[in-house]
């Protein structure tokens, strides 16, 4: 269990589950991991994978040549399968896995596969699939990965279990990045726990990310800015054509206006290091505007995701601003 607290907090509930079901040779040979992009789940599929693979007593190991052969990659029977062409997981790809297992594993044990983004399988190849979902091979494991079950078929959901991937308290989070990032910023440490929403290694990422912190500051002070026609004129000419950027700063944002709506009360602020600016909102906002334009950030940022016009969401966003 040491191998994955290091490497992912926070999971340790569900690896003890999953050594359980190992034990008891309850284990379904079918599971779907659930989680954001850096939930860790490509971590936690990496050491179920060992374990299923370790020759050792208590799996994983880390010690034995299956387990160094899994870390380094190198596992003959360990199979993490990207689509052929860049985008969706197609029937070509589901082939490719058919054909993986129509041979015995090359070692002669179990056999493991592994999905990365599930969710953007193809209709056509989920119903190639279902055979193998419904019957896989005695000896083999697979694993897909998915950060929602939407495009999932009913019929390939009924045949998987359903692996969500836990969230870790924020003083967890905090300690384990006072332990990693011993000589960093107290207020980084914190906002990067607050931010992080449950996840560790987002956290992590974030305090490794050199320039979200530079870009954090402009975006804050941009949006202090707009409280007036000329800061919101600067803000509309700085993203009209940053689109990448605009999504970012609108996450940024949204839990700068969650920050000034529940100021005050006993909820602990995300953006606790620049309570200069929360304050400078509250003190030229009402509480209903600060609201308004919470729920016109999360509008904004939901339109971005739609493909919509860039200059267009950003004008819909600043018409939610007061006069």
């Amino acid at each position: 269990m040491k191998l994955l607290s290091e490497s992912l907090p926070g999971q340790e509930r569900l690896a003890a589950s999953f050594l359980a079901a190992l034990r008891g040779r309850t284990l379904s040979h079918v599971m779907i991991l659930l989680g954001p992009e850096d939930s860790g789940k490509s971590t936690l599929a990496d050491f179920f994978a060992r374990a299923l693979l370790c020759t050792g007593d208590q799996p994983p190991c880390g010690r034995c040549g299956s387990c160094v052969r899994a870390q380094t990659g190198n596992h003959p029977d360990l199979h993490v399968l990207t689509p052929a062409k860049e985008g969706a997981f197609r029937v070509a790809d589901a082939e490719a896995l058919q054909k993986i297992l129509s041979v015995r594993p090359y070692e002669g044990g179990r056999r493991v596969l592994i999905l990365p983004n599930a969710h953007r399988m193809t209709e056509e190849a989920q119903n190639k699939l279902l055979k193998i979902l419904e019957e896989p091979p005695s000896d083999t494991y697979i694993f897909l990965l998915a950060t929602t079950l939407a495009p999932f078929l009913p019929t390939v959901l009924s045949r998987c279990v359903q692996i969500k991937m836990d969230r870790m308290e924020e003083e967890g989070i905090l300690a384990y990045l006072k332990e990693r990032f011993p000589d960093a910023d107290s207020g980084r440490l914190g906002h990067a726990a607050a931010y992080a929403q449950g996840w560790p290694l987002r956290a992590a990422s974030l305090m490794e990310d050199a320039q979200y912190w530079e870009d954090r500051s402009r975006w804050l002070d941009l949006a202090a800015e707009a409280l007036t026609v000329r800061g919101k004129m600067e803000l509309f000419r700085y993203f009209q054509k940053r689109r990448d950027e605009l999504i970012r700063a609108l996450d940024v944002w949204e839990l700068l206006f969650r920050d000034a709506a529940v100021a005050g009360g006993n909820v602990k602020a995300i953006h606790a290091d620049r309570q200069d600016t929360v304050r400078r909102l509250r003190e030229n906002l009402k509480p209903d505007e600060v609201l308004r334009l919470w729920q016109a950030t999360q509008e904004a940022r939901a339109a971005l995701a739609q493909n919509a016009s860039c200059p267009m969401t950003l004008d819909a966003w600043l018409a939610a601003w007061p006069e």
